[in-house]
């Protein structure tokens, strides 16, 4: 080659978060002297053992761990507390990115990548984010369940429903799939505890009750509302009313309850009104529901209809 492949390069690197590999590089004709020359040049800088930087640029989040995956090869998945915390389940932890390896045993463990082995993975256990190959939430929380006491593993179970990054059938059938697996028989008990009406919650409870909420001519709400850490199901601002909407059978968890019980009693130091209506009584009682909200809206539209609105963060 005459040159070095600019754009080809770039293509490749920005569907990478920034990381291209060697052998990809070979596919583009360069050879290894063009790669020492790159590397002395600053065009390109080693991350691991065949994986590079190219250029300059700062990295965009989760660069880190798309290199990793690079470094693994073919086969490799994000998983465990990496995956568990690019898909929102736990915050941040430091120390090694854990890389998945299916189907071969070819890669070792290196500098800053835990490399876990597996014969076979589930197609459904498997997917993409941020164009990284990646195991889905659920079997990330089966990953990472051995290593939870009980009351960690209730609050991430707990939390990840709450922030609908899974719902309790997609954890009790990828519990399913792996039976023999630490920390399944815990997890798939967990799943069970309360399941109630097995339908998928994701976007279920706020659409539902908002299309009700038109059919009643009743003003809208804002809905996923920030409340310092907490989110507000439905929320009227100059009415200072927060509306939860209970929908895995009042409470998914003991934590559930507790943390429920703390939000009603945050909103309440604040002015707030909190009003508390299942999934059942959505679907089953519309017309007692939309009563109550409209005789409780009409109420504290008198209360409060002088009083400056709080203002707080909104969130989707």
């Amino acid at each position: 080659m005459t040159s070095w492949p600019y754009r080809a390069v770039w293509e490749i690197a920005t569907g990478q978060l920034g990381s291209i590999t060697r052998i990809q590089l070979y596919e583009f004709g360069v050879g290894r002297g063009a790669i020492d020359h790159a590397l002395k040049c600053g065009l390109i800088r080693q991350v691991h053992r065949g994986v590079y930087a190219v250029g300059h640029f700062s990295l965009p989040p989760f660069a880190a761990e798309m290199a990793a995956v690079l470094a693994v090869g073919e086969g490799a998945l994000l998983s465990h507390y990496s995956a568990a915390v690019m898909w929102g389940l736990i915050p941040a932890v430091e120390g090694d990115i854990d890389v998945t390896l299916v189907g071969q045993d070819r890669s070792r463990s290196r500098d800053g990548i835990r490399v876990h082995r597996v014969k076979s993975m589930p197609p459904r256990d498997a997917g993409s984010l941020r164009n990284i190959p990646i195991t889905r939430p659920a079997r990330a929380l089966l990953d990472i369940t051995p290593d939870l006491r009980p009351p960690e593993l209730e609050r991430t179970f707990d939390a990840a429903l709450k922030g609908k990054i899974v719902t309790r059938s997609a954890v009790a059938e990828t519990a399913a799939r792996s039976p023999g697996r630490p920390g399944a028989a815990r997890l798939a008990a967990l799943a069970r505890a309360e399941l109630g009406d097995p339908a998928d919650t994701r976007s279920w409870p706020e659409g539902q009750f908002l299309t009700l909420i038109r059919a009643g001519g009743l003003p809208e709400p804002e809905l996923n509302v920030r409340f310092g850490r907490y989110r507000i199901d439905a929320l009227w601002r100059t009415h200072r009313l927060a509306v939860e909407i209970d929908s895995y059978g009042f409470h998914s968890t003991r934590r559930s309850f507790e943390s429920d019980h703390e939000r009603d009693l945050a909103l309440a130091a604040a002015g707030f009104t909190v009003m508390r209506f299942t999934r059942d009584q959505i679907v089953k009682q519309p017309e007692l529901v939309l009563v109550r909200l409209a005789r409780r809206l009409g109420e504290l539209e008198a209360q409060h209809s002088h009083v400056r609105p709080e203002v707080f963060g909104r969130g989707a």
